[in-house]
């Protein structure tokens, strides 16, 4: 196991993500860094400042070079809107992919095309852009969506959690949804009795997993009632992620462990206590040899996955 000090003390690392080798992670913090981590060396490198709110979000490129984060670089000015900051390892001058002047939600995300080609975030809007020319190829949303979004690993389809208004009743209905990227038709929805925070595929591009406040929840599409679903007490259940190769369901729970379940019979195989206080977020490296958490103590562990 190896523990990763660089941020701040007791400022929470919000989100992780392994390089393509699985021999660095980024990391981004409510310090208001982005950190670049060395894992051989247990060494890490400041790559960006987040102004504003911290960006809750960060993404690996699967060219290995490229950066990307949610960030609000002109919150002292006023201007709430968030954009999308993209860093190039090689030196290179990162890009700016701006969102709408009315988009000011909290909690935007950011995620790649398992190809690389499309970049896609998510706050009241969902965005689509191409990764290499920058431009935006669409918007939608109309500000129902809860700020989290995943690709299918063929990239073929996309989830992204929604929270409507109901106009009659004036409650709020959750749902996950999945649509084609390009076209927007809605290839499934998924209802959500609890606002969804998270979401991820497993390997196999049919089962989604969604942390939805104190409740785990999974889904086998296109089958409409969950396949598992697991209450966290009062406890709230945060990040999530599927090993590489979909046997494994590993979920982040602010009871300050990191626990696992095989996607075979939905049984809990492990859970993790390195003693670092609530655990946030987690990532899977791609070969599904190491895995990572960070959390509340703005501390980061690594360890060895084996299981």
């Amino acid at each position: 196991m190896l523990v990763l000090k660089g941020h701040t003390a007791r400022q929470t690392v919000h989100s992780l993500a392994f390089a393509p080798d699985g021999a660095s992670l980024v990391s981004c913090s409510l310090d208001g860094t982005v950190r670049l981590w060395n894992l051989q060396a247990g060494t890490s490198q400041l790559i960006g400042h987040l102004f504003g709110y911290a960006s809750r979000c960060i993404a690996f490129a699967p060219n290995g070079r490229t950066v990307a984060w949610c960030d609000r670089p002109n919150v002292q000015q006023g201007d709430l809107r968030w954009q999308i900051v993209t860093y190039e390892l090689d030196g290179n001058v990162g890009a700016v992919f701006p969102t709408a002047e009315d988009d000011y939600h909290d909690d935007f995300k950011v995620c790649y095309s398992p190809d690389g080609r499309l970049l896609a975030a998510a706050g009241p809007n969902v965005y689509l852009w191409d990764a290499t020319t920058r431009e935006q190829l669409t918007r939608w949303g109309d500000e129902t969506v809860s700020g989290c979004l995943t690709f299918s690993p063929d990239g073929q389809t996309l989830a992204v959690g929604h929270s409507h208004r109901s106009a009659r009743t004036g409650r709020l209905r959750h749902e996950a949804v999945v649509y084609d990227p390009e076209t927007r038709n809605v290839h499934g929805l998924w209802p959500s009795t609890r606002r969804i925070k998270n979401l991820a595929f497993a390997a196999n591009g049919r089962t989604l997993a969604a942390a939805c406040g104190n409740y785990l929840t999974v889904w086998e599409t296109p089958a409409e009632k969950p396949v598992f679903e697991c209450k966290g007490g009062s406890r709230h259940f945060q990040g999530i992620a599927f090993t590489p190769d979909g046997q494994f369901l590993a979920a982040t729970h602010n009871d300050k462990t990191v626990r696992m379940w095989s996607t075979r019979d939905w049984t809990e195989r492990a859970a993790f206590d390195w003693g670092i206080g609530e655990v946030v977020c987690i990532a899977f490296a791609p070969d599904g040899m190491r895995a990572a958490a960070g959390g509340r103590s703005g501390c980061i562990v690594v360890w060895d996955v084996d299981l």
